[in-house]
């Protein structure tokens, strides 16, 4: 079975050129940056369980 994507946001922003695609976090330490961090820490967890038990419910 195909899965369907996803695409979930946290309704924060930041400039393009502080991205580091790659990576997939902020570049620089700027305050901006550093107030996304522990926003996404926390939020990342949740994403993960999310998907795992979407896993689970299609097999």
């Amino acid at each position: 079975m195909l899965g369907k994507r996803a695409e979930i946001g946290l309704k924060r922003k930041i400039d393009a050129d502080q991205w580091d695609c790659i990576k997939g976090r902020g570049k620089d330490r700027s305050e901006e940056i550093r107030n996304l961090i522990p926003i996404r820490s926390r939020s990342e967890p949740n994403f993960y369980s999310a998907t795992a038990n979407l896993s689970k419910r299609t097999k």
